[in-house]
Formats: C-alpha cells, structure tokens, sequence
C-alpha cells in the first residue's frame, strides 16, 4: 500500500483564501450599490420640488375650467396628473408616498384645492418645501402650518418642529383656484 506524501506543491485556494476573496468582493458589491442608491434617491429628492410645481400647474389649469373646486378629487387629480405619476388607481410621488386631491377653502366656499403629499422624508419636507412656497396659498406641515395665506415666506422655526427625521411627513399644499 503507497502512503500519501507531504508534499507541500499542491495547486490551487484553500477554503480560507476562498472565503475572504468572497467576502471582501461582497463588500465591494454593497458599497458600489449603497452608493448608486444614494444617488438615486438624492436625485429623487432634486426632482421633488419641480414635479411638485409641475403638478400645481395641472392642477391649476384644470381648476381654471371649473366654476368651483367641489369636484376635485382624486379620480379627477388621477386623470390630470402625468403618467409616471400613475401607479394603479393611485398618484404617487416620485419619493414613493400617495398625492390626493380635495376641495378646500381659503375665502369662500370651495375657492382653493389641497393636494396632500404622505411619506415624505425629513429632507423633502425641510430642504424642498422653500422652492414649493409662493405655487401655494397655505403649506402645511404634519398638521403645523409652516405658511399661512396671510404671510408670503415659510416659518423655518415652525417647519423645522413640524417635520420629523422619519419617512412618514404628511405635506399638504393649499392652492387657489386659477
């Protein structure tokens, strides 16, 4: 019977050397996603303000061939928004919460529209909000009025206490009726 050797020549990984070369390229891998991600989300973020006025124009010229605002809703926002907007039988912003529409009052009767935006991060609602400002009458932060139809700026003070550091801000924009 031949007895193996201890010879040290083998060709080839071990196990180890194998495990920390599949670890560090799992490491590699996440933080090259992470940072793609970041990305993507940061430029949500960007684009936050601009579809937000983008809508307020929609939604504005449809309220301008309305007597009055008692019909908005949101089967009426969902056949004014923009397709990308259109997620099923809901509008969704592009940061991933839900749009509504409904009639709302500034001065009389049904003279202005609420779009309420949900699930807005910190950043959304403290950073984006001052590029929304003069496209709405009233701005409305997790229940706080940050600006009131009286006063033409943001209450920084009172944004900052209204919006929370989770993903669960409720923005709503009160709009006249073009």
């Amino acid at each position: 019977m031949k007895v193996p050797s201890l010879n040290r020549s083998q060709h080839g990984y071990t196990l180890l050397e194998f495990m920390v070369v599949l670890a560090l390229g799992g490491l590699l891998l996440f933080s090259i996603i992470r940072r793609f991600g970041g990305q993507e989300e940061a430029t949500k973020l960007q684009n936050f303000a601009p579809n937000v006025i983008e809508l307020i124009n929609e939604v504005n010229a449809w309220s301008a061939t309305q007597f009055d605002t008692s019909r908005a809703s949101n089967p009426t926002l969902l056949s004014i928004v923009p397709d990308r907007m259109r997620v099923g039988g809901e509008v969704r912003h592009d940061l991933g919460g839900i749009v509504t529409m409904a009639p709302s009052t500034l001065s009389a009767a049904n003279d202005a529209i609420a779009l309420t935006f949900s699930n807005l991060p910190r950043d959304a609602c403290r950073k984006e909000l001052g590029k929304v400002q003069q496209r709405a009458a009233v701005i409305t932060s997790n229940g706080t009025v940050v600006k009131s139809a009286t006063v033409a700026a943001l209450d920084d003070d009172a944004l900052r206490s209204a919006c929370t550091d989770d993903n669960a801000n409720t923005v709503m924009f009160t709009v006249r009726k073009a």
